[in-house]
Parts: C-alpha cells; structure tokens; sequence
C-alpha cells in the first residue's frame, strides 16, 4: 500500500480523496489543510507546522491539489525532503517561479515527480496518439475545451484552470509551437441571481512550420469539453474527453465510421495508477510543465493586451 500526503482540501483535493478512498493500492495519511471548518467525517488535518514534522514524513508520495500560487513553495519544501511528488496544473502561475522551477531542475529529476495534466494518463488518450497515423496528412487541428465556471476570484483563473490541457496535448502530440497568436477573444460580467459571474470566450492559433491547430475555449458551455478533432488526407479522427465512445476515425476512401469504444475513466484515476511509476523516464512530466507553463504565459500576456 501506498502512503499518501495530501495537500489541499478544496475542489481538487476533495476529488482526489474521495478517489483514493476506494482504492486498496492507496492510503491518505494524512491532509493539509488551511480553513478549519467542521467535517462531519473523521479525517486526519494537521496544519504546516506539523504536517512537515521529520516524524510526520512516512509519507511514500505527497500530491499537491492546493491554488495554483501556493505550488512551488510545496514543491520546493518536498523537494528539499526528497519525497515524491505529484502537483495539480498548472505547476507554476508566473515567471518568476518558472524560472525557480528551471534551476530546481536537477533535483527533481532525481525524484518521481507527475504533474496532471490528466488526459495525457488517460489509455483513451494514449490509443487516440496511437491512431493519428491514420488520418495521414494532417490538414487541420482544432480542440475545444472548457465548461461552466461561474464563481471566479480572479479574472485570469478560467485560462489556468483550462488551458493546461490542450497545451499539454497539442506539445505531446506535435511538439512546441513556434508561435502563439491570439485570434479571439472576449471577456463580460454578467449578474445572475444578484451575483456576478465573468465570460471569457477565446481562441488561441498555435503554429509549428506548416502546422496551425486552433483551440477554443470557454468557461460559458452547459455542457463540459476535452474535445480534438484532427482532418487528415485519408481521413478525420476525433478524441471526446467525456464520452464514453471517445475515439471516431472516418476514413475517406471507404467512406465508412468507426468507433472505438472504450472504458470511460476518471481522468484522474489514470494519473493514480502512475503513482507507482512504471515508466522509465519520469522527468518528461516536469519539461512538459515547463513547456506548457512557458506558452500559457505568452497567452495570458496576449490577452492582457486585449484588455488595455
């Protein structure tokens, strides 16, 4: 069994607990957690003072579900422990902690170290990478990502908490784009019920040499989306991240459909299930992040630029 550390015990945390607790594989030893409100079920919180008490380290793998600014702190912290790590995205949320992050380089490579950018776990995903080479030239990408958000704090938190992911697929997919463009983009506060929620609709063209994928995002869709459509000169393949048929290839010649049925998963329960570190070369987690982070940046600044 392996013992975990948990730090954070909001939206995120909650998900992954309420993930582990039905695993035999996995125990939660312990959780951090810094609002003190009364939890009906018995649960070990501990603050910081003691959760990283010498005695308090038994811990095999901390993950770290709190916000996005408090990331590198409990990174560096567990890094400087030695434990093994697994991070919410996006791993860092400005450059200044990017740049920390690249000089902590090294020692993270010595540790087993995950960042969720979930769908890339995901076997569903891993066969839609498999199949690419069906579609044979590709002529056209586009992905479309997001859901309804209506309680932000801060208006840049919908692009973080979104934007990782398509990052993260397209660089696994094609490598890093040469340049980022903003082609859309439009921001409204709305009321509803007497409370204010913000609409952020987007879309961002990444190109590599001859390569343009167009990503659309929005926080405003009743209904979520993971999706990629990817058009090729033999034929069209489509990845629906919350469909239980998530794979469709539709060959051109034949004329025909097919559909790849497979068993639809919590995204996160794939990432678990690398807990155990099977593969060889952890590090391609961490120069990913790296990659994504770097592009996330050069968006939000586009888009900053949109507001002024």
């Amino acid at each position: 069994m392996i013992k975990i550390g948990l730090i954070g015990f909001g939206k995120i945390g909650k998900i992954y607990f309420n993930i582990i607790k039905k695993s035999k594989d996995f125990k939660i030893i312990k959780i951090l957690r810094k609002k003190k409100k009364k939890i009906k079920k018995k649960l070990n919180f501990t603050n910081k003072k003691y959760f990283f008490k010498k005695k308090n380290l038994e811990t095999y793998t901390y993950i770290i579900a709190s916000p996005a600014d408090s990331h590198f702190h409990y990174i560096s912290k567990l890094v400087s422990l030695k434990k093994n790590i697994i991070v919410e995205k996006p791993i860092v949320n400005n450059l200044k902690e990017l740049q920390k992050l690249i000089k902590l380089k090294r020692k993270i490579n010595k540790l087993k170290f995950l960042v969720n950018h979930t769908d890339l776990y995901n076997e569903n995903f891993l066969n839609f990478k498999k199949n690419l080479k069906l579609v044979g030239r590709i002529k056209k990408i586009k992905m479309f990502y997001g859901k309804k958000q209506k309680n932000i704090k801060k208006n840049y938190e919908p692009f973080f908490d979104w934007l990782p992911h398509p990052i993260a697929a397209y660089v696994t997919l094609f490598g890093k784009p040469d340049y980022v463009n903003i082609d859309y983009f439009r921001e409204i506060n709305k009321k509803k019920i007497n409370k204010k929620y913000l609409i952020q609709d987007l879309k961002i063209i990444l190109v590599k040499k001859t390569l343009k994928c167009e990503i659309y995002f929005s926080n405003n869709q009743n209904k979520g989306r993971r999706d990629i459509e990817i058009e090729g000169s033999s034929g069209n393949l489509s990845f629906r991240g919350y469909s239980k048929e998530q794979l469709k290839y539709s060959s051109k010649s034949s004329k025909k459909r097919v559909y790849v049925k497979n068993k639809f998963t919590n995204p996160m329960n794939s990432l678990l299930n690398h807990i155990k570190f099977k593969r060889k070369n952890n590090q391609k987690d961490l120069l990913l992040s790296i990659k994504v982070i770097k592009i996330l940046l050069k968006i939000t600044e586009k888009i900053n630029e949109f507001r002024k």
